[in-house]
């Protein structure tokens, strides 16, 4: 039994064993993280309390927090957004709070953090995406800079909060502002995780070093912090930052790409995730934001993405009875989510199928004649095959012709040509699959 020994009767108790100890520690982490009976058990919840910390101010930091509460809500979890700053809180904004309440009185008031150790009733503002978000912030006074210097700017404020919300809310997630106040501070310090946000702009290369040394004089320790969330401003942006990760020994997490598609959606004040758009951007801003989430709940993504990349899974990468993946969400398996009522409302609309050729005219492939007899299935699939196999021809040659390939460079046109995984691009221009092969080159600038 080990450490166990000089507590129990090792003549009585030498024939127990421990079958799954591991299961044991998980229990005990669980159960050490709070409020273990307000948890749903298919997640493993071992941290309560994520800080996010931006470099700078304007890299999309508040952005971010409130698109993964709302995230982490659609998986039918409860979670509470702590807004630090007090000159210009956002968090009730993006998610669109009503931070008036009424009183015992009927009367119309507007409470804030400060209000919290002072009044009876609820100081919390519920956002109106969905009621299990609620949002802690400064917004329901006039605060100012006056406010940095009243005593109740301390530690003990946040002390308060963290302990009132600790029973009452599964996730507590942290938007870290740059002010110089107390309460920030103490957020900080009482984190559970704290999650860097960092870009490629050269105010953020140039600050990143000053910034990590500041947050560990705050007596945030280099490891409670070690996961770190790129927001790129583009994908053809020079700037590179593994270096610094790996000069830090950070953990990359997850990337987003700003572009001005996904800044206007921002200002137009839309919820960028689930949001409709044809824009390649705001669609992996989704992706980027489920990935924040399944971190936060503990579940393993490697396994899915060697499945879905056609490689085999172990036995260890098989998915355990009675976890829960991303794609399980995303495919609409988990009773109780936005995804899983939509998928399965009996009064849903049928799609709407676009005829690409409504005329039949030979520009389109087809023919003059408005009366045409219409494809079965197996013709329809003929003629899918047959586009998708020239798409990935049409697909290869631009790769080709725009990737940077010259006469110089040594490439054959027989290493063109080598495609074993029969996705339509050279293997030439993919990244290797197994150590020790030749590096590839990327394509359009981009990772293969």
């Amino acid at each position: 039994m080990g450490f166990l020994d000089k507590y129990i009767d090792t003549e009585k108790a030498k024939e127990l064993r421990l079958t799954t100890p591991s299961k044991i520690f998980a229990e005990a982490l669980r159960q050490a993280s709070g409020s273990s009976f307000t948890r749903d058990v298919r997640y493993k919840i071992y941290y309560q309390v994520f800080a996010f910390y931006g470099v700078v101010d304007g890299i999309g930091t508040s952005t971010l927090v409130a698109n993964t509460a709302l995230c982490l809500a659609e998986a039918g979890l409860t979670v509470c957004v702590i807004d630090t700053s007090m000159l210009a809180p956002t968090q009730d904004i993006l998610l669109k709070t009503d931070e008036a309440v009424y009183n015992a009185d009927k009367a119309l008031k507007h409470y804030d953090w400060f209000d919290l150790p002072f009044v009876r009733d609820s100081v919390l503002h519920v956002s109106g995406y969905s009621k299990n978000v609620s949002v802690l912030s400064f917004r329901g006074g006039r605060r100012g800079v006056i406010d940095y210097l009243s005593p109740n700017d301390s530690d003990t404020l946040v002390s308060l909060a963290l302990s009132t919300l600790h029973s009452k809310f599964d996730i507590i997630l942290v938007d870290c502002c740059h002010e110089m106040t107390s309460v920030n501070t103490a957020c900080l310090q009482q984190a559970q995780q704290v999650i860097q946000v960092w870009n490629d702009s050269p105010v953020v290369i140039g600050n990143m070093e000053t910034f990590i040394t500041n947050a560990i004089t705050m007596s945030c320790p280099l490891d409670k912090m070690r996961n770190v969330i790129y927001s790129r401003l583009c994908h053809d942006s020079m700037g590179s930052l593994d270096g610094v990760l790996k000069q830090y020994r950070l953990r990359h997490l997850a990337t987003s790409y700003l572009s001005e598609e996904v800044y206007l959606k921002a200002v137009l004040g839309k919820c960028l995730f689930r949001c409709e758009s044809t824009d390649p951007m705001v669609i992996e801003y989704t992706e980027f934001i489920i990935r924040i989430a399944c971190h936060i709940l503990n579940i393993d993504l490697s396994a899915e993405e060697e499945s879905s990349s056609g490689d085999k899974k172990t036995k260890k990468d098989k998915k355990k009875k009675g976890e829960i993946t991303v794609g399980d969400i995303r495919e609409g398996k988990v009773e109780g989510t936005m995804t899983h009522e939509l998928m399965h409302s009996e009064d849903r609309t049928p799609p709407v199928v676009v005829d690409k050729n409504p005329m039949g005219s030979p520009a389109f492939g087809g023919s003059f004649s408005a009366t045409a007899t219409p494809m079965s299935e197996e013709e329809a699939e003929a003629v899918k095959e047959a586009e998708d196999t020239q798409a990935a021809i049409d697909y290869a040659e631009d790769a080709a012709k725009y990737s940077g390939v010259m006469d110089g460079d040594g490439i054959t046109q027989a290493e063109l040509d080598v495609d074993e995984d029969g996705d339509g691009i050279p293997d030439i221009f993919q990244e290797p699959d197994q150590p020790g092969k030749k590096k590839r080159r990327g394509l359009f600038g981009r990772r293969g």
